[in-house]
């Protein structure tokens, strides 16, 4: 996978920081065996675009380092990481609680924070949604993992409750999945 943002990056070592203590996350840099680890040593970019070769590099080692080879886990790290974003950027739709006007805004801003592939939202009824993400190329569980993740958390922040979400489909390029949710009122 090609364009990967910065800001994918920058919130893996966020976590590991914050859940770890930055003397973990100094480890996890120093033990990347990538190329262009000197990219690394200058101020990631967050709306830069990284190889997904150093995406799937520092995710390899947070696996077996943090996660204990649970690729799930970075479904945790997903939720853990849209009150961040989804707060950053989307605050009306928080404010509204709007967690379909979250999935649809979702498409747009992608682009801007995962950088690949894109989105597609079908309304099955209401409060039910089927979803497709093409990435264009094959992907790796990690990054699956974690999108899922920040949708999921997304919704509820945005007002949903008792959240859940079905996988349909995986594909070597596209997942398809269905999220459905109680009305908050």
């Amino acid at each position: 996978m090609s364009g990967i943002k910065g800001v994918v990056i920058l919130t893996r070592f966020e976590y590991i920081e914050n859940n770890y203590g930055k003397d973990k996350l100094i480890e996890i840099i120093e033990k990347i065996d990538f190329d262009n680890k000197r990219r690394l040593k200058q101020p990631i970019g967050v709306s830069k675009e990284y190889s997904e070769n150093l995406l799937s590099e520092i995710d390899k080692l947070i696996l077996s380092e943090y996660f204990g080879n649970d690729v799930k886990m970075f479904r945790k790290l997903g939720c853990w990481n849209a009150p961040k974003l989804v707060g950053r950027y989307m605050q009306i739709l928080i404010d509204e609680k709007s967690p379909d006007s979250f999935l649809r805004q979702m498409i747009f801003m992608r682009p801007i924070l995962f950088g690949l592939g894109d989105l597609q939202i079908v309304e099955i009824e209401k409060n039910v949604y089927e979803l497709s993400i093409n990435y264009g190329q094959p992907f790796i569980p990690s990054v699956m993992e974690s999108e899922l993740g920040f949708i999921e958390e997304g919704c509820r922040i945005c007002g949903a409750e008792n959240v859940e979400l079905e996988i349909c489909d995986v594909g070597e390029r596209k997942i398809e999945f269905i999220i459905r949710w109680k009305d908050v009122n």
